[in-house]
């Protein structure tokens, strides 16, 4: 069995559920052989060990099952960073990396930032926002596991002593200092709409991650009452929201004394961020 014939394996195994079978197939053979898929393209002749077809071949049934790729080889690429991921965590979004984005392109002239992070999950954002703007961040979520899998992340990209991982449930554990700037990508999505997910994310992902209470604006209602209180005077909250959320996140957060509330659209023009700042 050379590398040839065990990707025409994969591939035809994933033709009926992945719309992307060779790039699945590719990226999980390079993960056992810990080579780039340029090696793969240039080695098809080259005959595989048989514990790493076996290894293979295990991934692939994973892959058949609908189970995430990032989940069969614990591993997901972020703002340019490696994250280890697991089934206690979501998998961090290209969304996402918008939210990271705006902090970083308005802050970026900025010394000594203090940033606190709500659901910090595998610690994506907090991780690349420390690791981008040189600031400290206080990572917190009330999942253990999750703020076990943050510090393993942050040891591995070398901002550790950057991030205070905090368990707590929103804000209510948090006794620092005040911060410049509160950052989240809370669960947010409705019920209905949960029940309806394909089953790669319903299946696996973290269900504490996902579904929103109060037609998902419970975190949003919660963290804009309780930001007041951390945020130094004209400090800033930044969220993640779903496509129809902007317009009743930002009469949360007009209710709760923010100003200057924005919204931005994500790469398929639907409204992914809304940030404010504090009066």
């Amino acid at each position: 069995m050379n590398i040839k014939n065990a990707l025409e394996f994969g591939i035809e195994k994933l033709n009926n559920i992945s719309d992307t079978p060779s790039l699945d197939a590719e990226i999980l053979l390079c993960n056992i052989l810990s080579k780039d898929r340029i090696y793969l393209h240039i080695n098809l002749i080259e005959d595989l060990k048989e514990e790493d077809f076996c290894k293979f071949k295990e991934f692939i049934k994973q892959r058949e099952n609908n189970k995430p790729i990032a989940y069969i080889i614990n591993e997901k690429e972020f703002m340019g960073l490696s994250f280890y991921v697991d089934k206690n965590v979501l998998i961090p979004r290209p969304d996402t990396e918008i939210l990271v984005d705006r902090v970083i392109n308005e802050f970026k002239n900025q010394n000594d930032l203090k940033i606190i992070d709500i659901g910090c999950g595998s610690g994506a954002i907090s991780i690349s926002l420390a690791k981008y703007l040189n600031a400290y961040v206080y990572s917190l979520d009330i999942s253990k596991q999750a703020l076990e899998i943050g510090m393993k992340n942050a040891i591995k990209n070398d901002v550790a002593d950057n991030i205070k991982f905090i368990k707590s449930d929103i804000l209510n554990n948090f006794n620092e200092e005040e911060v410049d700037i509160i950052v989240s990508n809370p669960p947010y999505i409705e019920l209905e709409e949960y029940l309806n997910l394909e089953d790669n994310v319903l299946l696996y992902e973290p269900k504490l991650a996902l579904l929103g209470e109060d037609n998902g604006l419970y975190f949003y209602k919660e963290i804009s009452k309780n930001a007041k209180k951390v945020l130094k005077e004209n400090g800033y909250i930044f969220f993640e929201i779903g496509y129809n959320q902007a317009d009743a996140v930002s009469k949360i957060l007009k209710e709760n004394d923010f100003c200057d509330i924005k919204i931005e659209k994500d790469l398929s023009k639907k409204d992914r961020l809304v940030w404010a700042r504090k009066i």
